[in-house]
């Protein structure tokens, strides 16, 4: 790596960062919170103009996101809802969306190395929150109930989206670099920082998650047979579950997961009540939703701040036409992963997005860092060129060529 490529990494990280304003800033240093708001704009217009001035490609999933992010603030214009929120998520979203997409097209440890850094300081410092704030350290005050579950990044259902991103530029710096499906101590730093904070939270979803992540990088051969472990049928799986439990109500089966191991009653803590009035808003409300509003709106309509499952939310909020912009980004996404399922990398990435599909069935989780994650195993065709151009062996299957990026060789030999 060459030290401008150094200081060019650098540069990106100070771009990705006011992009991930943690909730506890409001809280804990209100006095930065108008300057964070600030960096953010700042950053999201450095990010625009980059993007265009490289002449990105515009891609089909760069168009559903920004046809999900268009549909959802007509909207809230539509409902004269909460149009500042809306407009300030839709910004951080299309900015964070774009740097990804940017820094992919560059090289893919180009940008895990510009990304990954900070990803894993944030997380280390928020579970040094929880280890040295146990029970909270503030409390969330939402309309009619107050959450005490609040650490450095957030309320303790939020964490997740952090980690899913993090785990991912994680493993995929190992398994594109060498192409084999063995973690570095690198990567078990990580992992143990992430489901250390998922346990000691007691988060449920963030535990099913972390699970399943680590049942993958500890038996990753499970899912060498690309005929059965692909994207297509993980898909037909979250099709059923939410069949099944969201629309039939056949949780029954699942009892010993959800109440033995979760310790979750089997209306998955007083959920059905709430896809209940979900799903009749939507039915009220089928084109438009009833856009982003404030809790002051929502608590009245669902019994809580969000329909606790992201299918519905999208539906609640922006009907039908944001909720087929939705599904769209993951449509394109699965065409995308299909196309090299035999491939470690892709598995992996196929494997994440089933994790997301999965959680999405009891949780609401719009951060941009999950739709990144999307975004990421998308370009997953990109990310198997470039390795493919990246390594080069010889004849006795030692790496002698490895380039960081498009037409930048760095390094040669043995590849280190």
């Amino acid at each position: 790596m060459t030290k401008y490529q150094g200081l060019q990494k650098f540069a990106y990280m100070l771009l990705f960062f006011p992009l991930l304003k943690p909730e506890s800033i409001e809280y804990l240093f209100p006095f930065a919170d108008n300057l964070y708001d600030i960096l953010q704009i700042m950053s999201a217009l450095i990010i625009l103009f980059l993007f265009f001035i490289k002449r990105q490609k515009i891609h089909a999933f760069l168009i559903a996101a920004f046809f999900y992010s268009a549909t959802l603030m007509i909207s809230t214009m539509i409902n004269q809802g909460a149009f500042f929120s809306a407009f300030v998520y839709i910004s951080k979203t299309v900015a964070l969306l774009l740097l990804v997409d940017l820094l992919l097209d560059r090289g893919v440890l180009f940008c895990v190395d510009s990304l990954l850094p900070v990803m894993e300081i944030m997380i280390f410092a928020n579970l040094l929150s929880i280890l040295l704030y146990p029970n909270g350290m503030f409390v969330v005050v939402h309309y009619l109930w107050k959450s005490g579950n609040s650490w450095l990044l957030g309320y303790d259902n939020s964490h997740i989206s952090y980690f899913l991103f993090a785990i991912v530029l994680s493993m995929l710096r190992t398994y594109y670099s060498t192409g084999k499906a063995t973690p570095t101590l690198r990567n078990w730093v990580l992992l143990a920082m992430c489901v250390a904070s998922v346990c000691i939270c007691q988060q449920g979803n963030g535990r099913v998650a972390m699970f399943l992540m680590m049942v993958f990088v500890l038996f990753p051969w499970l899912f060498s047979n690309a005929r059965i472990f692909n994207i297509r049928t993980y898909a037909i799986i979250a099709v059923i579950f939410f069949l099944a439990i969201i629309i039939f109500r056949m949780q029954k089966v699942l009892e010993p997961i959800v109440v033995d191991i979760l310790h979750k009653d089997l209306t998955f803590t007083g959920r059905t009540k709430i896809w209940d009035r979900a799903i009749q808003s939507i039915l009220s409300h089928p084109l438009w939703g009833i856009g982003r509003e404030t809790d002051e709106v929502v608590f009245p309509i669902l019994g809580l701040d969000h329909a606790h499952n992201m299918y519905l939310q999208t539906a609640f909020q922006g009907g039908i036409f944001n909720c087929i912009s939705f599904l769209a980004m993951i449509f394109v996404t699965m065409h995308s992963l299909m196309k090299n399922r035999d491939k470690l990398v892709v598995q992996f990435l196929s494997f994440s997005v089933f994790v997301i599909l999965m959680l999405y069935q009891t949780e609401v989780y719009t951060s941009p860092l999950i739709f990144c994650v999307i975004l990421t195993a998308y370009k997953s065709y990109k990310i198997v060129k470039q390795q493919s151009e990246d390594i080069v062996c010889d004849h006795r299957g030692r790496r002698v060529v490895f380039r960081w990026g498009p037409r930048r060789v760095v390094s040669a030999g043995n590849g280190r």
